[in-house]
């Protein structure tokens, strides 16, 4: 048996305290069993380590993991998103831009290749093609305007990608894979991706939410409003299926 004890920060003084129970099992348990695990987060995730590290010990364990997302190179899916906070994940969050392309040769990289077009520069963040034709989801990082109906991006800088691609026509979308016909819904998620219902589902975000907090105060406000968001998230999760394990892994303290 275990106990977890929260301090107050400033006065030192005893919040809160939770006993757990750390159980011990044999090297052989979950034999033949493989896990199907979801990693949703920030630039962490993206990077992908954090689940090829998963992916390496499965590797030579009698437990397998099958990672899954919409994100990710071969084996190594997930769904981290660089800067994201947890609102984005359990909001409407960011507005995107689909841009509905054709004579793609060069397909752009994902979170690295900048076009610009009508004043505004976009980074992409999705595609969906097939024989140089479909859609690039886009974020816009400069600017304020929405797209023109139809016109041409321009790549900026040295990514990844066809110099010019045509569109014929663009729309807003949530960014927030989760976020569904205007509501938080991880069962569609799934059915829309094809994705099976996993079994484990870590999430680590936090850094983001209060990397720009300047105090003690501000910290606290912005930890309440994303723990807020977290519990909303895990509760969606939790609808599809309650024996879904859940890890928070929450860094709300700015490391």
């Amino acid at each position: 048996t275990a106990t977890i004890s929260v301090y107050d920060k400033l006065q030192g003084s005893l919040v809160t305290s939770n006993a757990i129970t750390v159980v011990g099992v044999a090297a052989s348990a979950k034999s033949g069993v493989t896990e199907t695990v979801l990693l949703i987060g920030d630039s962490l995730i993206q990077e992908g380590d954090i689940g090829q590290t998963l992916l390496d010990i499965a590797s030579t364990d009698v437990m397998g993991v099958t990672l899954v997302g919409t994100r990710g190179t071969g084996a190594n899916k997930n769904e981290g998103r660089g800067g994201w906070k947890v609102s984005d994940y359990a909001t409407a969050g960011r507005t995107f831009y689909v841009f509905t392309v054709s004579g793609v040769t060069t397909s752009p990289q994902i979170n690295s290749t900048d076009y610009t077009h009508d004043g505004c520069t976009y980074r992409v963040q999705e595609m969906n093609l097939s024989g140089g034709s479909g859609t690039i989801t886009c974020e816009r990082t400069v600017g304020s305007t929405a797209p023109l109906a139809s016109g041409t991006l321009t790549k900026t800088g040295l990514g990844v990608g066809d110099a010019t691609i045509a569109f014929s026509a663009s729309a807003a979308a949530s960014g927030n894979p989760f976020w569904i016909s205007g509501a938080l819904n991880f069962s569609q998620y799934l059915v829309n991706n094809s994705i099976t219902t996993p079994t484990v589902v870590a999430i680590e975000l936090g850094t983001n939410d209060v990397f720009a907090a300047t105090t003690d105060a501000s910290a606290v406000s912005t930890a309440v409003s994303a723990l807020a968001n977290l519990d909303t998230l895990i509760a969606n999760i939790k609808a599809v299926n309650g024996t879904i394990n859940q890890f928070a892994l929450q860094d709300l303290g700015g490391d």
